[in-house]
């Protein structure tokens, strides 16, 4: 059973890879502390509370 990865897969999976490894997952938060945070899923809505 020969299996052959075309070089166009195999170089656009190399460059999404790449790509993902420098982008940001997690943004960074400067305000006060938060305490409390409410998710109301039905109206997508996310409510933090800080004291």
């Amino acid at each position: 059973m020969n299996t052959r990865i075309p070089r166009r897969v195999l170089l656009l999976g190399g460059l999404a890879a790449l790509l993902s490894g420098c982008a940001s997952k997690f943004r960074s938060y400067n305000g006060p502390e938060v305490t409390r945070l409410r998710m109301y899923k039905a109206q997508r809505l996310l409510v933090s509370r800080s004291p």
